[in-house]
């Protein structure tokens, strides 16, 4: 299974591992799998604010009247509401199937648009079922929590974009060679930018080199980070943040080595990990 964090990304839900998932704008996410790319999930954020600074579920009354209003019988799911309809959509001979949730003072807003011969269509059963099972899955960081979160196509594509613009001959023997000189050139030129995307690519050249680090996202009160996790031993990497600190206290890397000093790091937090079990 995959989790995904919407809206302001501190919401989260959690797919099937076949689903991808990409921002369509600041609120909305969309979600599809990638055998039925003509069925896409979207999910929108509401934040309300109440009059009440004390009242914490007014997204959840509301979405309970909303539904009693037009007379259909709103669902409870521990601390959700939620009103499921279908209204005719813009385009000819399509459909959308709304699920309105209501969580604390949020509304989550989830949709599929099918066209009319396809609502009856095994494709588009799995879809829905997949879509009521992500909003079983709906839950809010909570203070102090980290959420792990799968990345956005959006954010492989700036890693992809990031290898190929400075590695033109892709990851090879002259690769850190290449990569040393466009750090250089990014502390020479103070070119925060650069030495961002020089951190991006230094993370695929430790997961080219550790078969076993995969791309998340981490999520806290302080905003997102993108990390690498070493398979499920619960220790994470930070190559972007990790490159971008030195380059604002300009310290100038010797990127093998500093790759050489972190995996000797990575190495004695896993053992002193399994030394505590």
């Amino acid at each position: 299974m995959k989790h995904f964090a919407i809206g302001d990304g501190h919401k989260r839900i959690t797919t099937p591992d076949r689903y991808r998932a990409d921002r369509e704008s600041d609120q909305t996410t969309v979600l599809w799998d990638p055998e039925h790319v003509d069925i896409v999930i979207r999910v929108s954020v509401i934040t309300v604010a109440p009059k009440d600074k004390a009242e914490e579920d007014l997204a959840f009354w509301r979405t309970i009247k909303k539904a009693q209003v037009n007379n259909s019988k709103p669902k409870a799911d521990g601390k959700k509401a939620i009103y499921a309809y279908r209204e005719a959509s813009s385009a000819a001979n399509d459909f959308l199937h709304f699920y309105e949730v209501g969580l604390g003072n949020h509304f989550c807003v989830f949709s599929i648009t099918v066209a009319e011969s396809e609502e009856h269509s095994p494709a588009f059963a799995e879809a829905r079922a997949d879509l009521e099972d992500m909003i079983h899955t709906l839950v809010e960081r909570g203070e102090g929590e980290q959420f792990t979160c799968g990345l956005l196509e959006c954010e492989f594509e700036r890693i992809d974009e990031s290898v190929s613009s400075l590695l033109p001959t892709g990851l090879d023997d002259s690769s850190w060679t290449a990569l040393q000189k466009e750090f250089d050139r990014a502390f020479d030129d103070r070119n925060e930018e650069l030495a961002g995307r020089v951190g991006l690519v230094f993370g695929e050249m430790m997961r080219s080199e550790i078969p076993s680090l995969s791309w998340s996202a981490k999520i806290d009160a302080d905003g997102s980070a993108r990390a690498l996790d070493l398979a499920e031993s619960g220790i994470s990497i930070f190559p972007e943040d990790m490159i971008l600190k030195r380059f604002d206290r300009n310290e100038r890397l010797d990127l093998r080595q500093f790759l050489s000093d972190t995996v000797d790091t990575m190495e004695r937090i896993f053992r002193e990990h399994q030394e505590e079990r």
